[in-house]
């Protein structure tokens, strides 16, 4: 019998999340792939889940939803995540008990849905990595790129943070603003920032003067944290790690050489990359006519106007690009053009300054029309998947709708694969990172990036023109599209992640073989 270990990581909202649930789902295809060619598989579930500040640890129930999954009852497998149905009291378990279950000889492989699964909780203590990382039988996926988000941590603290301004350095206030400012324009974390970056943090962590003082008492948590990502990174000399874009394995490469500089040797043995699964394929296969009951009702909504909507979706931040979003929209009011704004965002409610900075363009201008979709009023699209991909695809078949990514950053763009997937939508996007990979393999529209704000201002306005002229289709790409879906499918990702095992179990029986034949030829000897 084949056994495997599945960690999937709960605390952080947005693509971790997002990425959860569809390596659940590639993962229990995954079995039924394995089952196929090498008989029974078990597979042992587990869940890492925020609770307050400390990090808790649940079992799920994987053979239950499996049975869900041969159902084809792909809603309540979903549920059993986005409802924390798997964090039942029964179901928790101890630090201690995980690390035992995972340590075990007779686990086969390992699958750790987050590279960050190994932070903020001792799992990346170097005594804990050694048991559970201790053969090469494992591949992690990575999301973000930890470089960069120390830079934001710092950022957050000594530049935005109103106390901290008063009392830090100008001179280091000024490095921070510098290399935030660089990352920004480059859209993308390049070696000199990475080194900076380390050279910062040391140096605020450990200098002891006012800087540090300041810094260790909201962020000196980081020391522990970069301590331990640096254990984790040694481990990445076995096993694999997933990367959803090459530009992000470029800019962890660069984070490794820097500590290189320092006298680490740091590298990732067998880098992997490939699309992320993107859950909603599955959901729009399943549920079709549902979604396509949703889908009828937006029309409803959207149908009779003769406005052009922009579509924003994704977190409200400055390195997303959200106040050009919203500088956008105002210029193209004031200069008499019809368009409404749809944002999908779970981290703006009514006490935001987002919030307010659009209750002011509504008493400033009269043709102000915002729909906003999220938690703080009570009508998230991401808890409510099957209104999302109706909404998309309302959308796109009303020909009416331009998505804009306006992000500095992107080590994937989601959001924006699931608007052009799901909703066959007209996407302008900036001219960046993982987002300029996608345009580069042929995924994006290569006419709509922009490279600053007068180019995506122009670019919408000709778009604009282009959809009342009825060329709405000359932007949409339909044989990428549906190639693209398959490639992004759960089911396409299961096979991959099934190539990697195989490898690995082939190999893995090769040497044991060899092994027993030199065994046999000592013995022939003797």
């Amino acid at each position: 019998m084949t056994k495997l270990a599945l960690l999937l990581d709960r605390r952080w909202n947005g693509g971790v999340s997002t990425h959860s649930i569809g390596l659940l789902l590639s993962t229990l295809e995954l079995k039924k792939l394995i089952e196929e060619r090498y008989g029974k598989v078990d597979v042992e579930l587990y869940f890492i889940a925020q609770e307050g500040d400390f990090s808790k640890f649940y079992k799920g129930d994987f053979e239950q939803l499996y049975e869900k999954y041969l159902e084809g009852n792909i809603k309540e497998i979903i549920k059993y995540l986005t409802n924390n149905i798997y964090k039942k009291s029964s179901n928790k378990i101890s630090l201690d008990r995980l690390i035992d279950e995972l340590s075990r000889d007779d686990i086969d492989f390992k699958i750790f849905g987050n590279l960050g699964s190994f932070l903020f909780n001792t799992l990346g203590e170097k005594y804990n990595l050694d048991k559970i990382l201790n053969r090469d039988n494992f591949v992690i996926s990575a999301h973000s790129e930890f470089a960069g988000d120390l830079l934001t941590d710092m950022y957050a603290a000594i530049v935005i943070n109103p106390y901290a301004s008063k009392y830090v350095s100008i001179e280091t206030r000024k490095k921070i603003e510098d290399l935030f400012k660089r990352r920004l324009e480059k859209g993308y974390t390049d070696e000199y920032v990475a080194k900076e970056v380390i050279g910062i943090l040391n140096d605020l962590l450990h200098k002891n003067d006012i800087d540090s003082i300041i810094f260790n008492v909201e962020k000196g948590f980081l020391d522990d944290e970069f301590r331990k990502y640096i254990n984790l990174m040694s481990k990445l000399k076995e096993g694999y790690t997933i990367f959803p874009t090459y530009i992000l394995y470029e800019q962890t490469n660069n984070l490794l050489k820097s500590l290189n500089n320092l006298g680490l040797n740091l590298f990732i043995r067998n880098p992997i990359v490939m699309h992320e699964p993107m859950y909603m394929v599955t959901l729009e296969k399943a549920y079709s006519e549902e979604i396509n009951i949703y889908k009828e009702n937006y029309k409803e909504i959207y149908k009779d106007t003769d406005k052009v909507w922009l579509l924003y979706s994704g977190r409200i931040s400055i390195e997303r690009g959200s106040n050009e979003l919203l500088k956008l929209y105002e210029d193209l009011i004031k200069e008499g053009k019809k368009v409404g704004l749809i944002i999908i965002s779970d981290n703006i409610d009514e006490d935001s300054e987002f919030y307010k900075k659009i209750l002011e363009l509504a008493d400033k201008y009269k043709d102000v029309e915002v729909h906003l979709y999220g938690k703080g009023f009570g009508n998230s699209l991401h808890e409510d998947p099957l209104y999302y991909i109706g909404l998309l695809k309302s959308l796109g078949e009303l020909k009416n709708t331009i998505y804009v990514n306006p992000t500095y950053l992107e080590s994937y763009g989601l959001a924006t694969l699931e608007a052009l997937i799901l909703g066959n939508l007209i996407t302008i996007y900036r001219d960046t990172s993982g987002l300029r990979e996608l345009k580069e393999k042929g995924y994006l529209n290569y006419k709509l990036s922009f490279k600053d704000y007068q180019e995506l201002k122009n670019k919408i306005i000709e778009v604009i023109e282009d959809i009342k002229n009825g060329k709405y289709d000359s932007y949409i790409n339909k044989d990428v599209i549906e190639e693209l879906k398959k490639e992004v499918d759960p089911e396409k990702i299961a096979e991959k992640y099934a190539e990697i095992i195989y490898r690995y179990l082939e190999s893995k029986s090769t040497e044991e073989e060899i092994i027993e034949n030199k065994n046999e030829e000592a013995l022939a000897v003797t």
